[in-house]
């Protein structure tokens, strides 16, 4: 008798990837722990203008190790009434691995102390500046939230994201720290709704727009979604992203 397999995971291609390596056999706990570390991190983050992408955690002789990327949002005319956020330049590609360490004085040192606090044993914290913003899924959804956010909802910031990933013609390549090369990027669907116009007494609106293929079945391919909630002062707005990725070898 075979193992049943669930149909959400199969369809999303989570059962051909798993890319934790937990701490300890006490799966649940740590699981747990790092679930509300990568939450912590992530708002912590948007507040900075920055936006989590990969978050992976292992153990390794007597240290956690704890590597993740980040997508820096370009900030321009920042004033008290909107934030005009710019797409950072997509190439040259072989620079968006980019490896920093902390310095005193900034967030990255205050990341460090909490991680410190909350695994209480060494930790090694290493960081990437990814300058695409294909690089992950969540630096699209972290970026239409912001943009609703601190300005209002278009289907220009869409179109943009659309033509932008046009341009790149096969040149992502799903990476992190997995050792995961075999996967090029090929599809983006992009969907938000919510009161999308900016007035009260309008009912909700979905706005969506694609690019490449989507399929339903992700056997030997990878999706990988997002789900953002922009809050905005007549609701909340919701944003799902996709990105699919294909199999070198297909």
């Amino acid at each position: 008798m075979g193992h049943k397999t669930s149909p959400f995971a199969f369809r999303l291609g989570f059962l051909s990837l798993w890319p934790f390596e937990w701490c300890s056999n006490n799966y649940s706990e740590v699981s747990s722990k790092n679930i509300l570390i990568f939450n912590y991190l992530k708002r912590i983050l948007y507040e900075n203008n920055i936006i989590l992408g990969d978050f992976a955690v292992s153990f390794k002789f007597g240290k956690v190790f704890v590597n993740l990327t980040y997508y820096q949002l370009e900030i321009k005319n920042l004033s008290y009434k909107s934030k005009q956020v710019g797409l950072q330049s997509s190439f040259p590609l072989y620079y968006r691995k980019k490896k920093h360490y902390y310095q005193k004085g900034t967030i990255w040192e205050e990341i460090h102390s909490f991680l410190q606090y909350e695994y209480n044993i060494t930790v090694d914290l290493k960081f990437y500046n990814r300058l695409n913003i294909f690089d992950h899924v969540n630096f699209i959804s972290g970026y239409l939230r912001f943009k609703i956010e601190s300005s209002f909802f278009s289907k220009i910031y869409l179109i943009q994201l659309c033509n932008e990933f046009n341009m790149l013609n096969n040149l992502i390549i799903y990476s992190g720290f997995y050792k995961s090369n075999c996967f090029v990027l090929q599809g983006l669907k992009i969907l938000c709704f919510g009161r999308l116009i900016g007035l009260q007494n309008k009912i909700s609106v979905v706005e969506h727009i694609a690019s490449g293929p989507m399929p339903l079945q992700s056997k030997n391919q990878l999706i990988l979604s997002s789900f953002e909630t922009a809050n905005t002062k007549h609701g909340l707005c919701g944003i799902k992203v996709y990105l699919y990725y294909k199999c070198l070898g297909e």
